[in-house]
């Protein structure tokens, strides 16, 4: 009796054993298929996005666009002038200089200007007293308008005629210099239109002297226009950009808004539809307002004007993918 309760006893605990084992088996055979589902399922879900977003193309919402301020329009063939830059300088107009001087021997009694002043032509500027001749008083009227550059002397000094009180310059017509290597005077001749470009001031004038004479401490030739600085947008003596239109031509234009530099190249985003694409471009004149694009673009294709950096910030950080919705 004793024997048969523990055969009863034996045979049930190795029936339960093989239960449970059946039972974590089947589990761990649902989770492997479980976890087959899961990955079929990711990646035909991988495999749409690769289809509905390749790289390079970027898909923006309305709200989206608006926030980034993106502005696209076409590309289009327009008349654009051949520029060169170079490196220039403001300078005294050599006619702008003018000597304050004295005809007669005298002490000065009255002085009515300093060292910056801003003169009129006539107006007077020092009062000379010769006691030798009966306290008869001489005026000092300056010869041009403009500015004081120099101050020579003080009230109660004696000079003698020819000395000089003072010095002003015109600072209203000045010059552009532009300093010219002797390979680069073939590209500029008289009469071609120049813009003086500092500090975003600008002004327009025309080549009116280019030298004859290479200066022997820089190499350079000199090369001159004429500026109206009324306005004083230009200090005398100030670095600016000239910019020497050379010629023009009909060629497939962009807004230089549209022009990104990367790793030695150029790029744009462009617009084919209801995404954006970055396109390499290659360029050829540049305008102040517009490029010309020589390879990259069709006439026609829209590219983005406004808010490219914002789109290329997307793209970079999303790997090529950009804002693709699904």
């Amino acid at each position: 009796m004793y024997r048969l309760i523990i055969i009863i006893i034996s045979i049930t605990f190795l029936f339960g054993c093989g239960n449970e084992n059946d039972h974590i088996q089947t589990g761990q055979e649902k989770d492997k298929q479980e976890q087959g589902k899961d990955e079929k399922l990711s990646t035909e879900h991988n495999h749409a996005e690769g289809e509905s977003c390749p790289d390079e193309e970027i898909i923006l919402s309305h709200e989206q666009e608006d926030m980034a301020g993106i502005v696209t329009s076409p590309v289009e063939k327009k008349n654009i002038n051949s520029v060169l830059e170079f490196p220039a300088e403001i300078a005294q107009n050599p006619n702008g200089v003018a000597l304050i001087t004295v005809p007669v021997s005298g002490r000065i009694v009255k002085l009515n200007f300093d060292y910056g002043s801003n003169v009129n032509a006539g107006s007077v500027l020092a009062v000379i007293e010769n006691p030798q001749n009966m306290g008869q008083k001489f005026e000092v009227k300056a010869p041009v308008s403009g500015t004081i550059s120099k101050k020579m002397v003080n009230t109660g000094q004696w000079l003698e005629p020819g000395e000089q009180l003072g010095e002003i310059i015109n600072s209203v017509n000045v010059d552009g210099v532009i300093k010219l290597y002797p390979d680069e005077t073939g590209k500029v001749r008289k009469g071609q239109k120049v813009e003086f470009i500092y500090n975003g001031n600008s002004a327009a004038s025309s080549i009116n002297f280019i030298s004859p004479i290479l200066d022997p401490a820089t190499k350079t030739i000199e090369a001159r226009a004429k500026i109206n600085n009324s306005a004083g947008k230009f200090s005398i003596n100030s670095f600016v950009t000239a910019r020497i239109v050379t010629g023009s031509k009909l060629a497939l234009v962009i807004p230089r808004s549209a022009l990104i530099s990367e790793d030695e190249h150029y790029i744009v985003y462009t617009k084919p539809g209801d995404h954006y694409e970055k396109r390499s471009v290659s360029i050829g004149l540049k305008e102040k307002e517009y490029v010309e694009i020589l390879d990259g673009l069709n006439e026609g294709d829209l590219v983005v004007i406004k808010g490219a950096y914002q789109l290329k910030n997307v793209n970079y950080s999303s790997g090529g993918h950009g804002g693709c919705e699904h």
